[in-house]
């Protein structure tokens, strides 16, 4: 008797195959992890999936909304009454043809012939846009790390003190080294002190900041001073008067 494959086995398989964002597949085939063979219900809280995943929690949060806008999953709140929290259960879910309603998680050996009646065109077209999108400007050359990198601009952009376009800003951010940007990011508070200590009300835009390299300018870090040891204590106006008092420990006078 065949062996029937697991439910959960056949959706990571197909989610691989679709045409989703590699982001998305990387939330959904961790989500997976949670789940029995059957594909059935799991509660995975968001910190959970966050640390699975190497992604922030709003990151988590986008691309779930998106995988279950397309199809792939559902979510649905669980909690008791009076209570401010909820679980959230997510259920793997499958995409009919484009246009209409997706649907429940089928019997396995129905969700393993969806994944082998995908058609070559289809995944060759998604492959080259997932390639495409690889192959950006960005000097970081996977999606989970440059996921990684919106979210550093995004903590950034919080600390400066100006209200800035975040387009132009994210444009000067990208054009950036990792080196310059992990610098520039640190030297923030420093700059708008040092800038402040001189009497300038007016801070530049984020993006003039980071085009220009801004911090490049500032004066450097000062060197903590080796302590210095203290001078060894003289002797006492009582050991000056009896000399044979003003000895070193452990020599007898």
């Amino acid at each position: 008797m065949a062996k029937v494959q697991s439910t959960s086995w056949s959706w990571r398989h197909a989610i691989i195959s679709s045409g989703l964002e590699p982001t998305t597949r990387h939330v959904l085939l961790t989500i997976s992890c949670f789940m029995n063979d059957l594909g059935g219900g799991c509660y995975p809280t968001t910190k959970q999936l966050e640390q699975a995943t190497g992604l922030s929690e709003r990151s988590v949060c986008t691309h779930i909304a998106r995988a279950e806008s397309a199809g792939w999953l559902t979510v649905t709140k669980h909690g008791l009454a009076g209570r401010k929290w909820k679980n959230h259960e997510y259920e793997a879910r499958w995409p009919d043809a484009e246009g209409t309603e997706a649907r429940s998680v089928p019997q396995p050996n129905e969700a393993l012939k969806d994944v082998q009646c995908l058609t070559p065109r289809r995944t060759e077209r998604r492959s080259n846009e997932a390639l495409k999108d690889v192959q950006s400007n960005s000097p970081y050359t996977t999606p989970i790390e440059r996921e990684r990198a919106r979210d550093g601009f995004d903590q950034a952009l919080k600390r400066w003190p100006v209200v800035d376009s975040p387009k132009t800003a994210l444009k000067a951010w990208n054009s950036l080294s990792l080196s310059d940007r992990i610098e520039g990011a640190n030297e923030i508070e420093r700059f708008v002190a040092v800038n402040r200590s001189a009497g300038r009300k007016l801070i530049c835009s984020f993006a003039k900041y980071l085009g220009e390299r801004m911090w490049k300018a500032l004066p450097e870090r000062t060197q903590p001073r080796a302590p210095v040891p203290d001078k060894p204590a003289g002797p006492s106006p009582f050991e000056r008067k009896n000399p044979k008092w003003n000895h070193k420990p452990g020599v007898t006078p």
